[in-house]
């Protein structure tokens, strides 16, 4: 059986090509079908990179996080050998606590201090009162015990008093002199007494100065606690932000200086669309105009986010955006923030279109396809 190649022609291949015309010019109608007002850009999410870096020097003892895993703000993801550093952060707690217990025993024997010396000074003032009367009546009777001995001393030669009253004088005399030095020494040890008690308040003071050189040295023994606590946390890597890991920079066992990094994460909060406006657009767009980001993943969900940059030089559209026709156009880099990212469901490199609205007045509509 043989065929008419121009009625094959007319019959199938015609109406096919026609077909194929008339699709592909509904699609570059429909391309082009937004309103004015609203420009459509497409590209990958990306997130400003944050790296992860140690503080000091050390030896990696672990790694908590890998290439690819989703991290919180604060969680571990590596820790530094810490040896040495414990034996000196449990020296110094040791000596902390032994400034500690020596602060407390003074500060209870101030206390003491304090409380007892009002009734000491007052005990040593009734002791020279009550030491001063006696005194004033062991001399009152030293007086007339002389006076009476004179008197009897005189009488004695006329015969007026006998011998043995006079010796009784003399005696009661001796007697009331010993009685009147005791008294004059009781004295004398009570006003040493009132004198020490006065004292006191110089000593308390001195005491108080010493505990206040020992709170000093306490203080100093806490705050190397508290240095040496500081720095082994920082032993311990913590995720700054939350994020995605996107490269490990270390491996197990080796030893860092300070400041190396060990991580390069990206912020899923601050996550933004990358892409390519072409240049007949750019006299529309502004930074600080709103926009809607679609992903495959959720396509029907707008995510808000901002126009923040606009590059400022025109590039050749990158080769993995466009087709090779595409990719001759002059396009400038656009970056829009997202304002958030709802349980970080949004990741770096997950495609993406996104509407920017540069007329107020026009509604809002799903991306082309």
């Amino acid at each position: 059986m043989r065929f008419n190649t121009t009625t094959t022609f007319k019959r199938y291949v015609l109406p096919g090509a026609i077909i194929i015309i008339v699709v592909s010019s509904l699609w570059l109608i429909s391309k082009d079908s937004l309103p004015e007002g609203l420009i459509q850009v497409n590209g990958r999410l990306e997130g400003d990179r944050i790296t992860v870096s140690t503080e000091y020097s050390g030896k990696i003892w672990r790694l908590d996080a890998k290439e690819g895993d989703l991290v919180e703000a604060g969680q571990i993801m590596a820790r530094l050998d810490n040896e040495r550093l414990q034996k000196q952060f449990s020296q110094a707690k040791d000596a902390f606590e032994v400034f500690q217990k020596q602060v407390r025993a003074d500060e209870v024997n101030l206390r003491i201090q304090k409380k007892e010396m009002p009734l000491t000074i007052g005990q040593a003032e009734a002791g020279v009162l009550q030491a001063s009367e006696a005194l004033e009546k062991a001399e009152a009777k030293e007086k007339k015990a002389l006076r009476d001995a004179k008197r009897a001393r005189e009488l004695r030669p006329s015969g007026a008093v006998s011998e043995d009253y006079l010796e009784k004088v003399e005696l009661l005399l001796d007697t009331a002199g010993r009685d009147a030095a005791i008294a004059r020494a009781s004295l004398n040890q009570a006003q040493a007494a009132l004198t020490s008690a006065e004292l006191e308040e110089e000593r308390i003071l001195a005491q108080q100065s010493r505990l206040e050189a020992l709170y000093a040295e306490r203080d100093k023994a806490q705050n190397a606690v508290e240095e040496i606590r500081c720095v082994l946390d920082k032993y311990i890597i913590r995720a700054p932000a939350s994020g995605t890991v996107t490269a490990k920079l270390v491996s197990l066992g080796e030893t860092l200086a300070p400041g190396s990094p060990l991580f390069d994460m990206v912020d899923l909060d601050q996550l933004y669309l990358k892409a390519y406006l072409p240049e007949p657009h750019l006299g529309k767009i502004r930074r600080g105009l709103e926009a809607h980001v679609f992903t495959d993943a959720f396509p029907d969900q707008p995510f808000n986010a901002e126009v923040d940059y606009i590059a400022s030089r025109s590039q050749f559209t990158p080769k993995e955006v466009q087709t090779k026709e595409e990719r001759v156009k002059q396009v400038f880099a656009l970056k829009l923030y997202l304002n958030e990212n709802p349980e970080h469901s949004l990741s770096p490199g997950m495609p993406a279109d996104a509407l920017i609205r540069w007329k107020d007045d026009v509604s809002w509509r799903l991306p082309v396809q």
